[in-house]
């Protein structure tokens, strides 16, 4: 028998299901953002990161606490820095020249947010860190330090206690509206090399085990083993994007493949795999688009869209152009 060159993870069945009627809304690092991209692009239907970007638990559970509340975001709310306006709690794409465009975007953001929460059946957390920084003129842990100077921020590190209970909080706030929800939490397989080698591994290890005390805390949560998977079973710099620190294509693939054994059924995979393939053909760049080949090709794919559309009434596959 050929040797095996690596140490497969397997995926362990969850209780969780995601189908194209569930309603998913993904928060947390650059990571949730790459899982949001494959549920989006397979006709999933998602909101992810109203507030951008987060990688600490303190600032994903504030934008939960936003989310489930009724506050908006007001003045004292923003920093004034290399001539934009910027959002304590927000990534910088949300940055504006103006008071007034900060403000607009941030809260037209977070009241689509509260809007689909109505309808919210699974939350899915990443968190990135453990490491906060907070605003040293005004004492508040921020959610995105927007290129201030250092000298602005004290570095501190949550301890397991710390991560627990502010994300337990905001969860139960989430819950008394949406009573039936169920949570996925994962640790971002981002590696956090500006904090030191070492202090990396003890920020993921707090995480790691505060997400353990999660779920044994909270009602209908269940950890997914995004970090575990690229650290143990894709550990070759191979799966890694050019900077060494963010998986690339294939792992993030390979990920996605085991999210969809863990958390999808045998129907919904089998519509994921009907879904890949009209986005592969539509995808496809033909090198003489007016040959009597390729127009056959198109005439084809518009009928396979048709049909698929008519079976699934509720999904709708995007053709640009």
């Amino acid at each position: 028998m050929p040797k095996t060159f690596r140490t497969p993870i397997q995926a362990i069945q969850s209780n969780i299901d995601i189908n194209h009627l569930s309603n998913t809304l993904l928060l947390g690092s650059c990571f949730a953002e790459n899982m949001a991209e494959k549920l989006e692009r397979h006709l999933f239907p998602i909101s992810f990161n109203p507030f951008g970007i987060l990688y600490n638990a303190f600032s994903i559970s504030k934008g939960l606490h936003y989310i489930a509340g009724t506050q908006t975001i007001v003045e004292k709310d923003l920093i004034f820095h290399n001539s934009l306006w910027h959002s304590k709690w927000h990534h910088g794409h949300f940055s504006g020249i103006s008071k007034e465009e900060t403000l607009d975007k941030v809260n037209f953001t977070l009241n689509n947010a509260r809007n689909k929460l109505k309808n919210t059946n699974i939350l899915v957390i990443t968190l990135g860190t453990a490491f906060v920084y907070k605003l040293k003129s005004t004492n508040e842990i921020v959610g995105n330090c927007h290129k201030l100077p250092s000298d602005q921020f004290i570095k501190s590190r949550q301890s397991i206690a710390e991560v627990v209970a502010c994300l337990s909080t905001a969860i139960k706030q989430i819950i008394e509206i949406r009573p039936e929800l169920k949570i996925i939490f994962t640790v971002s397989p981002v590696r956090h090399l500006k904090d030191g080698f070492i202090e990396n591994q003890r920020s993921k290890a707090i995480l790691l085990l505060a997400c353990e005390q999660l779920i044994k805390e909270l009602k209908n949560a269940f950890y997914f083993p995004a970090y575990e998977i690229m650290m143990d079973e894709l550990r070759d710099y191979r799966f890694y994007a050019t900077d060494m620190l963010h998986p690339n294509k294939t792992s993030i693939s390979h990920i996605w493949d085991l999210f969809q054994e863990t958390f999808f059924s045998i129907e919904t995979k089998g519509l994921v795999r009907e879904i890949n393939q009209l986005k592969k053909e539509l995808d496809h760049r033909p090198l003489h688009p007016n040959s009597e080949a390729h127009l056959a090709f198109v005439d084809r794919l518009k009928k396979k869209i048709e049909e698929f559309e008519k079976k699934y009434a509720a999904l709708k596959i995007q053709v640009s152009g």
